[in-house]
């Protein structure tokens, strides 16, 4: 927590970055804007309202998992850098609460991004807007949040011991985007690839989120997704929890627990 203060404090001074990010949201959406006028709707239901809020809804929950998974990384370098890695672990917390302190700002401020695209999906419709739709999404990006920080922790501690954490999480982040339904539907994919995509968590983020608004889905009706959703949240967990004790057991064997 004590991290995560300190981590609010450092962008106190860094407000035109969330301004840039705030601008980026803007262009990106005209952007898709004008091509999804391009593109005729599809018998697709996820695509009934067109190309526009479909977009939309993909890049707000890969924006999430893809910022969360560097920003962990791009903390956890900072810190050695600075050298006060070996003083987060020496606090009387344990090592994996510790990091879950390194990861909790990069996951509230990814999903206030994440969340602006949601925002803008619901001004170009409102007729979707209700509270189903804002409660569901609510914990569907706090369990995409759970999922993110577990793997952005088990990616940190593999930049900590292998050095190739910023390697890892964009090769990661590229194949989420390629098959995680984000800008197309993952059915004009070959078949190998669809039974891939299909067990990616980011692809049942993005077509829970479509469900809700997109197909005025109830909550009961994507119960089983959630706690799918909730399986893979809490599986990332236990093991970076595992991971990360094994990582950090074998640097300090080694004595390279400080080197950047």
């Amino acid at each position: 927590m004590a991290y995560a203060v300190k981590e609010v404090q450092s962008f106190h001074h860094l407000k035109s970055t969330f301004v840039l990010n705030l601008l980026s949201i803007g262009f990106g959406s005209i952007t898709y804007y004008y091509l999804g006028c391009l593109l005729n709707s599809s018998n697709q239901p996820h695509l009934s309202k067109g190309y526009f809020p479909y977009v939309l809804i993909g890049i707000s929950a890969s924006t999430l998992l893809a910022n969360t998974l560097s920003g962990m990384v791009s903390a956890l370098s900072h810190e050695q850098d600075l050298g006060t890695f070996e003083i987060i672990l020496l606090s009387p917390l344990p090592d994996c609460i510790a990091f879950f302190g390194l990861g909790l700002w990069q996951v509230f401020y990814s999903s206030m991004i994440s969340l602006g695209y949601i925002v803008v999906c619901a001004v170009s419709d409102p007729t979707g807007l209700s509270f189903t739709c804002i409660f569901g999404t609510l914990i569907i990006f706090f369990l995409g949040g759970i999922f993110a920080l577990g793997l952005g922790g088990m990616i940190s501690g593999l930049n900590l011991y292998f050095k190739t954490g910023i390697s890892i999480a964009w090769i990661l982040s590229s194949l989420f985007i390629l098959l995680g339904d984000i800008y197309f539907p993952i059915h004009i994919l070959p078949l190998w690839l669809q039974k891939i995509a299909h067990f990616l968590p980011l692809t049942l983020m993005v077509a829970t989120l479509r469900d809700l608004w997109l197909a005025s889905h109830s909550l009961s009706h994507i119960s089983s997704f959630l706690w799918l959703l909730s399986l893979y949240s809490i599986s990332s967990l236990i093991l970076f929890v595992f991971l990360l004790h094994w990582i950090l057991a074998k640097m300090r064997q080694k004595g390279t627990l400080s080197s950047g």
